[in-house]
């Protein structure tokens, strides 16, 4: 953040001496305030300030190119329309000059940091206590999204020493744990300890505090994947979560209220802005296959209160039925369908159950009727994503392909929940972002 403050203000700095607007300089440097707030903000909110972020992607890169954009159009909305200051206003070639500038500056640096942290990191690894179930899916959340760090597994009882930890090809598991913790090294990022904390003896809990007040920390199963891969691993879970976590917001009257608030803005602004789309589209759908246009449907909402949810029609007439998961490639899906589906646009007419109150803007997906019966008793803790409004975008949906089975129903409800216990205006921007991304380059289903 601070790299960005000076590169930004510098190059505001720079410009404004070269297009002689010296007042700049002397007088009217607070100028570079608001877009830096809301630079740092932004590119927070898309885990630009993040270590476990791969600044180094393609992913990235075009969050990145995005979140200046946003930053750029807000800076101009609020200095130039709603400020009659001409103290705060850029002159019209220096601020998207700038903003040009500090996109390929910042973005090299990052590239450089991101690259030097990953060879540090290579040379560093984890240490699991423990063989259990939870180790192992540990492990196998792990493999499907690898970090530059590796993981190394150890026995506490020292009866399966030698065995992979989760079939050929997982890492053997290790034994001699007391020692290993008495000569452990600055190159371990922590200790991650899966099973029950009685199997400890004294000699290795008294070792685990001294390593963990100096420089490597015991870290519970949970935070540790709720920290990596931002999501609440199901199998580490117990009936009593929901209390045990710091669930505030989630029951904060004033946050609901303004979020509610911000839910109708933003409703209100899209309707008007995509009325144009929306009708012609309507029209497209038409044109193609017979039926209505919109689509109607009973979706279950907060605290299981049903709903009609709607939404354009992508599917031909009376074959929406025949399978409750929509697959790659599926018959059912029109031509028109397709390409709503890929840019999230089917979506749009939502927007009038965000009005009504029925949804939010962001949430857990609202899933059909017949199928949420089904879910809650085929995977556990799945009511929990009813304590909040369902959304028309959410943190499962921008993080995981559109569901074809109940093991990805089960993936995302890991997401939902994350979403659940980190329920916040930043998470809501973050997904927000991500959410135009997918719009932009289609990856929706």
């Amino acid at each position: 953040m601070l790299i960005d403050g000076i590169t930004l203000f510098g190059i505001f700095f720079i410009l404004s001496l070269l297009r002689a607007e010296v007042d700049f300089v002397t007088e009217y440097w607070y100028r570079a305030v608001l877009p830096m707030v809301l630079t740092w903000l932004v590119l927070d909110a898309i885990g630009a300030y993040s270590l476990d972020t791969d600044m180094r992607s393609l992913q990235f890169t075009s969050q990145f190119i995005l979140a200046v954009v946003i930053i750029v159009v807000s800076t101009i909305v609020v200095v130039y329309i709603f400020s009659y200051k001409p103290s705060l206003q850029f002159s019209r070639s220096v601020l998207p000059a700038s903003f040009l500038s500090f996109l390929l500056v910042s973005l090299f640096i990052r590239r450089m940091i991101n690259s030097r942290l990953a060879e540090v990191r290579r040379k560093r690894f984890y240490l699991v206590l423990g063989t259990d179930e939870t180790a192992q899916e540990l492990y196998r959340t792990y493999a499907e999204t690898p970090k530059d760090q590796y993981v190394r597994f150890a026995d506490l009882s020292g009866k399966k020493i030698g065995a992979p930890i989760c079939g050929n090809g997982s890492p053997a598991i290790e034994g001699d744990v007391l020692s290993k913790l008495r000569l452990m090294k600055g190159d371990c990022d922590g200790i991650i300890l899966t099973e029950d904390k009685s199997s400890l003896n004294d000699e290795i809990f008294r070792q685990l505090v001294t390593l963990h007040f100096s420089s490597v920390p015991l870290i519970p199963s949970r935070t540790f994947l709720e920290d990596n891969f931002r999501k609440v691993p199901i199998f580490v879970l117990n009936k009593w979560w929901l209390f045990e976590g710091d669930l505030l917001l989630v029951r904060n009257p004033w946050y609901s209220r303004l979020k509610r608030m911000l839910d109708i803005g933003i409703a209100v602004v899209n309707s008007i802005i995509f009325i144009p789309l929306m009708i012609i589209i309507g029209i497209l759908i038409r044109v193609e296959s017979r039926g209505p246009a919109i689509f109607k449907q009973m979706r279950i909402g907060k605290n299981e209160i049903p709903f009609t949810m709607y939404k354009f029609r992508t599917m031909y007439q009376d074959s929406s039925s025949l399978d409750k998961y929509v697959r790659e490639r599926d018959p059912r899906v029109t031509r028109v369908g397709k390409l709503l589906r890929l840019s999230r646009l089917d979506e749009l007419p939502q927007l009038w159950n965000v009005l009504k109150g029925e949804m939010s803007m962001i949430g857990p997906r609202a899933e059909w009727f017949e199928v949420t019966r089904e879910y809650e008793q085929k995977i556990n803790y799945y009511h929990f994503r009813h304590l909040v409004k369902p959304g028309i975008t959410g943190w499962a949906q921008v993080n995981y392909s559109y569901g074809e089975n109940i093991t990805d129903t089960v993936e995302k409800l890991q997401y939902d929940l994350y979403y659940i216990s980190h329920y916040s205006l930043l998470l809501d921007i973050d997904i927000m972002l991500k959410t135009i991304h997918i719009m932009l380059f289609g990856k929706g289903r």
